[in-house]
């Protein structure tokens, strides 16, 4: 079974190692859950 990971939009790289996920608090992964994102949450992408 495959882990449910977010979807990365390469567009929003801010540096080399820093990316943007999401404009509000939350995302959906590729399961269609809701994710709450929060400082030092570790997420598959």
């Amino acid at each position: 079974m495959k882990e449910a990971r977010l979807y990365l939009d390469f567009k929003e790289m801010i540096e080399e190692d820093l990316v943007l996920l999401s404009k509000t608090d939350f995302k959906k992964d590729s399961e269609g859950n809701t994710i709450e994102l929060s400082e030092g949450l570790r997420v598959k992408l």
